[in-house]
């Protein structure tokens, strides 16, 4: 947050010299309005930049097998232009190597979910994620097996099939319908 103010505030200074010095070197007087509107335009416009790019640079710096499987966008009312174009302020993402499975209990996993947001440090939870049920479990971080003993029945919560994160966890491999053989009737 600190660097971020400190850029803003170093380009504005130096929008403001550039338009000071072009009116230098054709020897007229800048208007009074003129560097002023230069400095706020340039501030204005790094902001906006900054905060739309967040998202992008974030994700592109994220380690591999960390993939990003949600993005939640937001708008503020002193930022009127997120209600036309939404910036993303939110990001949830899936430690893939991380992820285990138990060979007793084939429909369940555990997840490591990155939960990243904006101007705050990362967070990192465990999830049990039972795909057979459609239904998830908060875990603590050591939890070294899947059966969801410490869980009780208060613990699960359900998932929507179509949600992201069943989604992105829960997806499996389907495999396409064989072709048919060259001598098999109407095959020319």
């Amino acid at each position: 947050m600190l660097i971020s103010l400190l850029v803003t505030v170093l380009l504005a200074l130096l929008a403001g010299a550039m338009v000071w010095l072009m009116f230098r070197v054709v020897r007229r007087r800048p208007p009074a309005y003129l560097i002023p509107a230069a400095i706020g335009a340039t501030m204005l416009a790094f902001t906006i930049w900054n905060e739309y790019s967040w998202a992008p640079q974030t994700a592109a710096a994220l380690p591999a097998g960390v993939e990003v499987i949600d993005r939640i966008a937001g708008s503020t009312p002193w930022q009127p232009w997120t209600y036309i174009f939404p910036r993303t302020d939110r990001m949830v993402a899936i430690d893939r190597p991380s992820t285990r499975t138990n060979d007793r209990l084939p429909g369940r996993l555990l997840v490591e979910l990155v939960l990243l947001e904006r101007l705050m440090p990362a967070r990192r939870t465990m999830l049990i994620i039972d795909c057979d049920r459609a239904r998830q479990a908060n875990v603590a971080a050591d939890a070294a097996d899947l059966d969801g003993a410490g869980v009780g029945a208060a613990g699960w919560a359900s998932m929507r099939r179509d949600g992201t994160l069943f989604r992105a966890v829960c997806r499996r491999e389907t495999t396409p319908p064989p072709l048919p053989s060259p001598s098999s009737p109407g095959h020319p």
